[in-house]
């Protein structure tokens, strides 16, 4: 079936039809938020700048299990502007794993969360809060 789709195409056409389907698999990943257009790594413009724009997304850990995503964008949104906020839940019983992720709009926002509430206490518990690192995926 593949032979019959590149019948009669030149061995520089399927080459150009590879390459563009190449580029296109990496901006749609783009669009999907899974990889970075820049390359200068998180949160930092290829000049070493923090990046405006960039939305940055950080880890929370050690939050109570009864902490909601409501309380979570709550706890962030008094140090800049929370584009999203999520409590991490099992699965099979929704209950609270313990952790989360916050994704903020500005790097400057981002240093002030980190250094406001790393290791600050939170209805009984030192949080942990760092830049979350991203997990690698099989299919990238």
């Amino acid at each position: 079936m593949i032979a019959t789709l590149f019948y009669g195409m030149t061995s520089v056409q399927v080459s150009v039809l590879a390459l563009l389907l190449v580029v296109l698999s990496y901006f749609l990943g783009v669009l999907a938020g899974r990889r970075s257009a820049g390359g200068g790594g998180a949160g930092r413009s290829s000049a070493g700048r923090p990046d405006i724009d960039q939305d940055l997304e950080l880890y929370v850990g050690n939050l109570p299990y009864d902490t909601s995503d409501r309380d979570l964008q709550g706890l962030f949104s008094k140090h800049g502007k929370v584009t999203s906020a999520r409590v991490i839940r099992n699965r099979g019983s929704g209950k609270s794993k313990g952790y989360g992720f916050v994704v903020m709009g500005c790097a400057r926002d981002v240093e002030t969360a980190v250094s406001a509430l790393e290791g600050s206490q939170y209805k009984g518990r030192k949080l942990v809060v760092s830049e979350a690192k991203s997990r690698a995926r099989d299919n990238e």
